[in-house]
């Protein structure tokens, strides 16, 4: 499985409309989602969130690699949250 790639940015095409998180550049036609929420506050940090998450997995994925090399068993426990996080990220858990 494969995500839309990065850059992904938060847009928004008028004040008080939905905030969109979109691929590449400001347009509808590459919007990977609506952001709704209970508030302005929630709903921008949750776009930004969605918005960082292919640098963010690109990022753990980084380290995992540098983690496996290193053999660090310091590192055991994020090491594993880390793996989880991208496995989820990819579809390949329930």
């Amino acid at each position: 499985m494969s995500h839309t790639p990065r850059p992904w940015i938060v847009w928004q095409y008028r004040e008080g409309a939905p905030l969109f998180v979109c691929a590449n550049d400001m347009t509808l036609p590459n919007a990977i989602c609506t952001v709704y929420g209970t508030g302005p506050t929630f709903v921008a940090a949750n776009a930004n969130l969605i918005a960082a998450a292919p640098d963010l997995l690109a990022c753990v994925e980084i380290w995992i690699e540098q983690m496996r090399m290193e053999m660090a068993p310091t590192y055991s426990a994020q090491f594993r949250i880390a793996s989880a996080a991208i496995a989820k990220a990819k579809g390949c858990v329930s």
